[in-house]
Parts: C-alpha cells; structure tokens; sequence
C-alpha cells in the first residue's frame, strides 16, 4: 500500500512542479498558487482517463485476437 501511495505522490508532485509553470507559460497564463493546482489536478485528470480509455482499447483488441488464435487453430 505504501509504494501506491508513494506513487500517487511522485506523479501528482511531477505534475504540480514540472508541467503545470510549463503548460501555464505555453499558454501565457498569470501563475498563482491555485492556477498550478489547478493545472496539476485537470493535467492527473486527464491522464487517468486516458488511461483509462487505453487499457479498455488494448483489452478488446486482445480479446479479438485470442478469438482470432483459437479460430486459426
């Protein structure tokens, strides 16, 4: 449970530190305290659901693909 916690921690500190000034210079946003949590929380957002999204996508296609295996044998 620790190393899932820590975890969280490390991706959610990457986002607060790294690619929340990064995306609100890009944009030429005013960065305040809650402008980068802001950031941070909709950049954690965004990445679960694609996360999400990707790990539904390559179940199907691998279930199409032992359907085509056993078919082929």
């Amino acid at each position: 449970m620790a190393v899932f916690l820590y975890l969280i921690c490390c991706a959610a500190n990457i986002a607060y530190v790294l690619i929340a000034p990064f995306l609100a210079t890009m944009f030429g946003w005013t960065l305040s305290n809650e402008m980068l949590l802001v950031i941070a929380l909709v950049v954690l957002a965004v990445t679960a659901v694609l996360n999400v999204i990707g790990v539904k996508l390559f179940a199907r296609i691998n279930s199409i693909a032992v359907v085509a295996e056993v078919i082929a044998t």
